[in-house]
């Protein structure tokens, strides 16, 4: 039986993204969508039950909390949306404050305009 990727099995404790988003992801808010081949984990928050590329969905993304073991020099979370073509993301936050980025992820209303700028916090 293959065990299931999550954060812990792809990155090291050194990444832990924090209590607030185990509890998005425990509560079935999000979905631990961390893959080893990315250079953080990443957590899907799902337009609906379809999870696949072409489904619309909003990633956070935890950065290693410490700014020099980052591969980029940004904030320690992003907030991305996917178009459910997959094509031009929109950078929704990139925070160094938890709640910010959780906030933004949660406010995300599919209907709405795509962002044209990040919002630095």
């Amino acid at each position: 039986m293959t065990q299931q990727r999550t954060w812990r099995t792809e990155f090291s404790e050194k990444y832990n993204p924090g209590g607030a988003i185990q509890t998005l992801v425990e509560s079935g808010i999000l979905t631990d969508s961390s893959a080893g081949n990315d250079t953080c984990p990443s957590f899907t928050r799902w337009r609906n039950a379809e999870h696949d590329e072409d489904t619309p969905r909003v990633v956070l993304w935890a950065e290693h909390p410490d700014p020099d073991s980052r591969e980029n020099a940004s904030p320690r979370f992003t907030v991305i949306a996917y178009a459910s073509d997959n094509s031009d993301p929109d950078i929704l936050v990139a925070a160094d404050i938890i709640e910010v980025a959780i906030a933004v992820l949660m406010a995300h209303r599919w209907a709405a305009a795509p962002a044209n700028n990040a919002t630095q916090c």
